[in-house]
Formats: C-alpha cells, structure tokens, sequence
C-alpha cells in the first residue's frame, strides 16, 4: 500500500516537472524578446536623453537643469520598456498591480511632500524664465 501512494506522488511530481520544463521552453523566445525589447528601450532612452539634453542646453543654457530634465525622460523612457517587457512575458497583471501600486505610492507622496514639490517646481521656472538678474 506504501509503494503506490509513493508511486502516486512520484508520477504526480514528475508530470508536473515535465510540465514546468514545456511551460519554460514555450517561454523561451518571449523570454528572449523581452529582453531585446528592455535594451532597445534603454537605447532608446540614452539617444532620447542626449538629444534632449542638446536641445535644452540650448534653450534653458542651465546645465544642471537639462540635465535632470533629461534623466527624467530617461527614466520614464525605460519604464515603459520594463512594462512592455513585462507585457510580452503575459504577466499583464503584474503590471496592472505595479501601475496600481506605483499610483497609490504616488498619491501618498505627493500628500506628503507637497511643500518640497510646490518649492522645486518655483525654483524650475526660476532657472527657466531667470526673473532676477546679478548686477
């Protein structure tokens, strides 16, 4: 009586273990898009990046504040990537509950540190527009 219920469980676990490994090669090439999609968007974001960064050197001639500008863009560049990889593994619902997450972290942020965001975003527009002048 021992040894079926020992057979049982070991065909039990060896159906699933084959099981596993077809889930894992069928997963393979998306696998491998996905990765290739990560790192033409992370591309993507470095040519996004310098190209910005030109452009606002020119415009802002505030290097420090081009800068941050660009690696914002850059950042929100290889999100998108992140999701879309994630996307192409069908793990659409992890992305819904990072979006939903990433929204409640924000909100939650955003209540507590509204008088650092008020005053960063005043000191944007002062290195943008320059109102005051050193004489």
């Amino acid at each position: 009586m021992k040894f079926m219920e020992v057979s049982a469980y070991f065909n039990l676990l060896s159906d699933k273990l084959v099981n596993w490994s077809k889930m894992i090669v069928e997963m393979v090439p998306n696998f491998v898009l996905a990765i290739i999609a990560l790192l033409l968007f992370i591309l993507i974001g470095k040519f996004v990046r310098k190209i910005i960064s030109k452009i606002l050197n020119k415009a802002i001639n505030n290097k420090s504040l081009s800068s941050l500008i660009s690696r914002i863009i850059y950042v929100i560049v290889v999100t998108i990537g992140f999701f879309v990889s994630l996307s192409l593994l069908n793990l659409d619902k992890t992305v819904t509950s990072l979006l939903v997450g990433a929204g409640i972290v924000g909100l939650a942020l955003s209540f507590a540190l509204k008088d650092i965001a008020t005053n960063f975003i005043a000191g944007f527009f002062m290195a943008v527009k320059r109102p005051f002048r050193i004489r």
